[in-house]
């Protein structure tokens, strides 16, 4: 599939702690050997804006992707994810 970026949405839910605030995205052609990250940075403020993210990045052609959670809103060891998705092309 041919995917062009990535979509995250935090806990919707009154107490929003493991809310993902600096993230890398890779993807793979066989889930075993993984690119450099095609999309790393932050949720500009999330913290505050809680809302569905979408990042974009140049084409690529792949069949799995994985999303890393780097740092947490509130620097807690845990990180949730309400519905994460992928912006085909």
């Amino acid at each position: 599939m041919k995917i062009s970026g990535f979509t995250y949405l935090p806990s919707q839910q009154r107490y929003i702690d493991g809310t993902v605030s600096h993230y890398k995205f890779y993807v793979s052609p066989d889930g075993k050997n993984w690119n450099s990250s095609v999309s790393s940075g932050e949720f500009s403020n999330i913290k505050n804006n809680p809302i569905l993210q979408t990042k974009s990045f140049e084409v690529v052609k792949c069949r799995f992707i994985k999303f890393v959670g780097k740092m947490e809103i509130n620097d807690n060891n845990l990180m949730s994810i309400s519905e994460l998705g992928v912006v085909t092309e």
